[in-house]
């Protein structure tokens, strides 16, 4: 027999979400982990990192750098929803989260905090993505095409200079 869901039922159920634990990084450093990533931090985390993409593209942003950290944008993120990890920006700055990242990778505590969250809770994270990802690869591929064009174009206006080719429009 089923019972009548009631406010204290979900507010239980939602209560049971928050396990957390505690791992420890760089030898001596305690940092609390959560165990299970709620559907809306998840979301949030998806939906911060397609609005970097996109504010990266529409500043025209979108260059090697931020492709080759895009991945430690998403993993700082990460951190940011489901650890209590200090240093991570408030604010959607594309430059200060790639700054932090790489403050993170390179002591090490990128990995090991990374490497103690749940799999599937990972898992989780991924899947979203990818329902999503068709965007970012959209703006990568825009990313490269618009840097074809303008190379393209550097290189004939520098070829019409040589050619002597005004392109001033003055007689």
């Amino acid at each position: 027999m089923t019972k009548k869901l009631s406010a204290s039922a979900i507010n239980k159920a939602h209560k049971a979400l928050d396990n957390k634990k505690k791992i420890t990084v760089l030898g001596e450093y305690e940092v609390n982990i959560s165990l299970t990533f709620k559907d809306s931090d998840i979301d949030k985390v998806i939906f911060d990192y397609l609005t970097m993409f996109e504010e990266a593209g529409r500043n025209n942003k979108i260059d090697d750098e931020f492709i080759l950290g895009s991945g430690a944008l998403l993993h700082t993120l990460i951190l940011g929803a489901f650890t209590d990890v200090p240093m991570i920006p408030k604010e959607r700055d594309i430059a200060k989260y790639l700054e932090v990242a790489n403050v993170f990778y390179n002591t090490g505590i990128m990995n090991a905090v990374i490497e103690a969250l749940p799999e599937r809770e990972l898992k989780k994270v991924s899947d979203k993505l990818d329902a999503n990802s068709k965007k970012i690869g959209q703006m990568i591929g825009e990313y490269a095409l618009s840097s074809a064009m303008a190379q393209g174009e550097n290189n004939e206006d520098q070829s019409q200079e040589h050619e002597g080719i005004r392109t001033d429009n003055q007689g």
